[in-house]
């Protein structure tokens, strides 16, 4: 038995394979093999600095985000179209052209939601689910609430980054006492009722930046308990 080193040179990459042979030079197994891929240009600096980012993976990343752009796009378009049959859009919906046919809703554009343009905020949004829950609503609230639904379909409420950062600061020895202890579940609950309280909080940012809003005290039921 003898062994054959096979390797496959590239201008930035290097490949080979070790394989067991007879005396006749057939193939028995592969003992080894591997690849090495040596990025050029400015991915280089990285390269050499420990960086095991190539230019293929930059790409697939982008591909990716590409695609779940796509996917989100043909979601929404699918259900506006629904709505729109069933005479449940919401009326700030306001398309470039007419509805397509079903089997071309890729070419559907939405164009942006023009300024000053009545919508439902985030609480407001709360308040039309838990109204719904004992009340008749209309049937463009009701497509309000599915559209909701679909937009923020998958969220998980932030990044790995952040995640680890934080248990960081958990492991440290010296910020135990400065942590504020806290229970976090996720759980299904009633929302029993809504009610604007008299204390106000200032914003710090986003479109009411220093404006003094009121505190909702929100009631909900757990194994009926309040």
């Amino acid at each position: 038995m003898k062994k054959i080193l096979g390797l496959d040179l590239g201008t930035n990459s290097i490949g080979w394979a070790v394989v067991n042979a007879d005396d006749n030079g057939n193939p028995i197994n592969i003992e080894g093999m591997g690849s090495r891929i040596i990025p050029m240009g400015s991915d280089k600096i990285d390269y050499e600095k420990g960086a095991t980012i190539t230019k293929n993976a930059d790409r697939r990343a982008k591909r990716s985000a590409r695609r779940m752009g796509k996917r989100y796009k043909m979601r929404r378009n699918k259900l506006l179209y629904i709505l729109s049959k069933l005479n449940m859009l919401p009326e700030q919906f306001k398309f470039k052209d007419a509805f397509p046919e079903a089997t071309e809703l890729q070419k559907l554009e939405l164009l942006p939601i023009k300024k000053k343009t009545l919508q439902l905020d985030s609480l407001q949004h709360y308040e039309l689910r838990e109204k719904a829950l004992h009340n008749k609503i209309e049937l463009q609230e009701f497509g309000s609430i599915l559209y909701q639904y679909n937009r923020l379909r998958g969220y998980s409420g932030g990044g790995d980054e952040d995640n680890d950062t934080d248990k960081k600061k958990i492991q440290s020895e010296d910020d135990q006492d400065e942590i504020k202890k806290y229970e976090t579940r996720i759980q299904k609950f009633i929302i029993k009722s809504v009610e604007q309280s008299d204390t106000t909080f200032k914003v710090k940012g986003g479109k009411d930046k220093g404006k003094e809003l009121p505190i909702y005290n929100i009631v909900v039921l757990d194994d009926d308990e309040e």
